[in-house]
């Protein structure tokens, strides 16, 4: 009976230590987002955020900001909600090869943390994160999953932002052929 309990203890510890880290992950994803265009910069909740890009629906906070900096609503929303099909297994080995790092450096050159520490770490969290839902990343889901209380999105190169996403399929694609070759 020992021998029995040991191994259930052993096994509940893995599974806690497995799903620990993602939901302190998940406790911890940003509340606000700081919407920078060139010298304009406000802060909004991720909510007004989400709801502009799942609903098309502008807050009095966004739509100043989007006056200011002579954006279109339409096409933020665009771009926050493209979504890219990738298999979070996947992506995961991408996003730890070399390749994938370089992917991760140019993403947080648009979405970052304020302080600019661990942007590569947090962004590979905000975008398995993503994936581990339905296989699907939008740039509003690695802001909602962003691991940090705090985010900065790049607002000028938002659309640059949503087209580096899109090539993080084709970057996928590309590391299943090669593995296809071996």
């Amino acid at each position: 009976m020992p021998k029995l309990q040991s191994r259930m203890l052993t096994l509940i510890a893995g599974l806690l230590s497995a799903i620990m880290p993602l939901a302190a992950t998940t406790a911890l994803a940003a509340g606000r987002v700081t919407w920078k265009y060139k010298i304009f910069r406000g802060s909004v909740p991720v909510e007004e955020l989400t709801a502009l890009a799942e609903q098309g629906e502008v807050s009095p906070t966004l739509e100043r900001l989007m006056k200011r900096s002579g954006q279109n609503p339409t096409d933020v929303q665009e771009a926050l909600s493209r979504e890219v099909r990738v298999d979070q297994v996947t992506l995961d080995r991408f996003l730890n090869s070399p390749l994938g790092e370089v992917t991760l450096r140019q993403l947080s050159d648009y979405v970052h943390t304020p302080s600019r520490t661990a942007d590569t770490q947090a962004m590979r969290a905000a975008l398995v994160l993503s994936a581990s839902e339905d296989d699907r990343i939008s740039l509003i889901e690695v802001v909602q999953n962003y691991p940090a209380g705090a985010v900065v999105v790049e607002g000028d190169r938002i659309a640059e932002a949503a087209e580096l996403l899109n090539t993080l399929q084709g970057g996928l694609q590309n590391l299943l052929e090669g593995f296809r070759l071996f």
